[in-house]
């Protein structure tokens, strides 16, 4: 992820029309970012951003507790209208490895969201698909 999309605390909340201090809360409640150094800012990616805050609110709605940064920004993707070529796991751990989230982390959030979205509406067999999608992607991760 090229450092031209990151942004300060400040600019961030310029962007979502918010405070420094709901920045700060949010970075509290899991929000990725890459911490500045003593005196610096913290970098925020907008567009990761923007996932973060619609997976938490969809989690708020299912009353979903203690989700990882990484789960709530894949909840926000997976309940999102992106068309299913852009949803790809591949593509996903590419996206948030730019603030330095690691492959395996970025595998269990992809496929808990999917998992998530498959138990609200399919069946034990879908859950079951996206568990061993689980399983054979995170052999392959590195670790």
């Amino acid at each position: 992820m090229n450092s031209t999309f990151l942004v300060s605390q400040q600019e961030l909340a310029d962007n979502f029309g918010v405070d420094r201090t709901t920045i700060r809360a949010w970075t509290k409640q899991g929000l990725p970012c890459i911490e500045g150094d003593r005196g610096k800012s913290h970098q925020y990616h907008p567009g990761i951003t923007m996932w973060w805050r619609v997976g938490a609110q969809y989690a708020e709605k299912m009353k979903l507790r203690n989700l990882t940064g990484v789960q709530c920004i894949a909840l926000g993707r997976e309940y999102a209208d992106i068309d299913a070529t852009e949803h790809n796991i591949d593509d996903f751990v590419t996206y948030i490895a730019g603030i330095g989230i690691g492959e395996v982390e970025a595998y269990a959030g992809f496929y808990f969201a999917r998992g998530i979205a498959a138990g609200r509406g399919s069946s034990v067999a879908s859950v079951q698909k996206y568990r061993q999608e689980f399983t054979k992607n995170l052999a392959h991760a590195k670790v």
